[in-house]
């Protein structure tokens, strides 16, 4: 489906709580079909937003941010599997 779920949480599973948090999703080679979203709380520590994606390889760095500061930045590696449609 066109969901973008990202989790965040502490060791133990303890949610965190941020004000803000946006996914960058960069194609490994070229940048035309790169984008970002501000993904909005669904659940404590759970975060989503509605963004087709489409299929192959992407790095997707991940921000959270709390009270102005960045509490979270991270970047992944991950593969797309799917017809596009």
């Amino acid at each position: 489906d066109d969901s973008i779920r990202y989790g965040l949480a502490m060791p133990g599973d303890e949610p965190v709580l941020a004000d803000k948090v946006t996914a960058h999703f960069k194609r490994p080679v070229g940048e035309h079909q790169d984008f970002a979203v501000e993904l909005q709380p669904v659940a404590a520590g759970l975060y989503a937003a509605s963004r087709p994606v489409q299929p192959g390889h992407w790095i997707v760095e991940m921000i959270a941010v709390k009270d102005g500061e960045t509490i979270m930045h991270e970047a992944n590696r991950i593969a797309v599997v799917g017809d596009g449609k």
